[in-house]
């Protein structure tokens, strides 16, 4: 069936190529041909050079500065993990990209009920040290059902029994919301602090746990605003002209 298919979608791709190119046609007003035009006398593009951290592309822009010279550059950056550094509009008002980075982040489970095997884990490669995240690894690391009673949630605060000895066990407020710092931008700036909201439940005789981010997003800003003030820094260092810097 596959093999039918592409036989036909090749006849059909030869019927176009053989089909006559009409110069121009006029159309309610509009122009029109019948076959894709390329054109054959612009100059060519390099292709951009991709990079993973923030240190690669400060080592571009500033050591092969003579493949810009003196144009007016642009660095863009887009998002918390996409910068792009590209030329300014040439004559046929286009740009010429020539380096791309982006940030090589893990992507933790948020609004996800995880084990509390699989949630110590991602918490640990995940975030960044801080004092909530040690609580909550702590917490999770310990938590245990009990009688029924191992956790009680009124939904403002959650309470659950957690191991405090070799035998013995305690009751503990569950912090919420919590203040984490997730690794989700480049590795040369300060990851985003967000208050997330934290929830725990038994299901049948183990705990799972669950983060919602309970920022709406606004960290994204001030990641975009912490690479910027790297890079600018850094431009500085090294007398870097001509170059805009925008976000």
């Amino acid at each position: 069936m596959d093999m039918t298919r592409e036989a036909m979608e090749f006849v059909e791709e030869l019927v176009k190529k053989s089909a006559p190119v009409h110069d121009a046609m006029v159309i309610c007003g509009k122009t029109y041909t019948n076959e894709k035009l390329y054109r054959m006398d612009e100059p060519p593009r390099a292709e951009p050079l991709k990079v993973e951290t923030l240190t690669g592309l400060l080592e571009y822009v500033t050591g092969c500065r003579l493949e810009y010279k003196s144009k007016p550059m642009i660095i863009h950056v887009s998002g918390p993990t996409e910068i792009d550094f590209f030329s300014g509009l040439d004559n046929e008002r286009k740009r010429e990209y020539l380096c791309h980075a982006s940030a090589n982040v893990h992507s933790f489970r948020f609004d996800q009920w995880m084990g509390q095997e699989d949630f110590i884990l991602r918490l640990q490669s995940n975030f960044a040290p801080t004092e909530d995240r040690d609580l909550l690894l702590k917490l999770a690391g310990n938590v245990m059902a009990q009688n029924n009673v191992a956790y009680a949630d009124d939904g403002i605060t959650q309470t659950a029994t957690m191991k405090t000895g070799v035998s013995s066990a305690a009751n503990v407020q569950v912090p919420n919301p919590v203040t984490l710092a997730p690794y989700r931008t480049f590795q040369e700036v300060d990851q985003p602090v967000t208050q997330y909201i934290f929830r725990m439940k038994i299901a049948g005789d183990s705990p799972q746990f669950l983060l919602s981010d309970a920022s709406n997003g606004v960290w994204k800003n001030e990641a975009i605003a912490n690479i910027k003030n790297y890079i600018s820094m850094e431009m500085a260092k090294s007398d870097l002209q001509n170059i805009a810097l925008i976000g």
